[in-house]
């Protein structure tokens, strides 16, 4: 950890040099370790070096996202796009069953490539493989919003009802609602957000800008002060 947070500082890189490499001896198979080398290294623009570390830091720690992610963006920076893609692929096929991770990275990878299709086909095929996953039913629901299907979106979100988390539900059809314009329903759905989780600060925020938008400044902070009131301890 402390290797990492003096990576961040060029003058430092010679004393992370030397933390990483006693963390590697003393265990080899930490893909951290790795991972912070590999940022090092590309700062250093000894690209091919970087690109060889992710690669080893995503083989030793296959369910990380992080690392998977940065192995793509070290991919893409060096116009090698397609081996990293093809490797999330993989990983998708080997681990899609077990956790909804490597179909929403993969998904990703397609929507930054501007390959929209094969995106969506990922999380159809997610979807498929994992029919009782609510976070992937709520983000795959979010990811059809943001696209425009506001029919396909509303209906993923129907299917997570009952299995998906009630509040991480709730956020995703207040996020489809406003992006339809139905701001009074969007607000409902924050109100019922704040039953479930009421210091929520999101649900707080996104509920007071529609407040104020509909009913003014002062409902707004009106609604703020009745909550610090309740919450007197609550330091945010």
């Amino acid at each position: 950890q402390y290797a990492l947070e003096l990576s961040a500082d060029a003058r430092q890189y010679p004393q992370a040099l030397y933390l990483l490499r006693k963390a590697t001896r003393a265990n080899p198979m930490l893909a951290r370790s790795y991972g912070t080398l590999a940022r090092i290294r590309s700062a250093q623009r000894k690209f091919d070096e970087a690109l060889e570390l992710y690669h080893f830091a995503v083989c030793l720690e296959e369910k990380d996202e992080f690392i998977a992610q940065d192995y793509f963006f070290e991919a893409r920076a060096q116009g090698k796009t397609d081996d990293a893609l093809e490797f999330l692929a993989h990983r998708f096929e080997r681990f899609g069953k077990q956790s909804s991770q490597p179909a929403r990275t993969l998904y990703f990878a397609y929507v930054q490539q501007g390959r929209f299709t094969d995106a969506f086909n990922v999380l159809e095929r997610g979807l498929a493989m994992g029919p009782d996953d609510g976070e992937l039913l709520t983000y795959a629901g979010e990811a059809h919003m943001y696209l425009g299907d506001f029919a396909r979106a509303a209906e993923i979100l129907e299917k997570a009802r009952g299995i998906s988390k009630p509040a991480a539900r709730l956020r995703s059809l207040a996020y489809l609602a406003a992006n339809q314009g139905e701001s009074m329903l969007a607000r409902e759905y924050w109100q019922e957000v704040l039953k479930i989780e009421p210091i929520a600060e999101d649900a707080h925020r996104n509920y007071c800008l529609l407040l104020g938008e509909r009913e003014g400044r002062e409902a707004a902070v009106k609604h703020l002060e009745s909550v610090c009131q309740r919450f007197p301890h609550h330091f945010n």
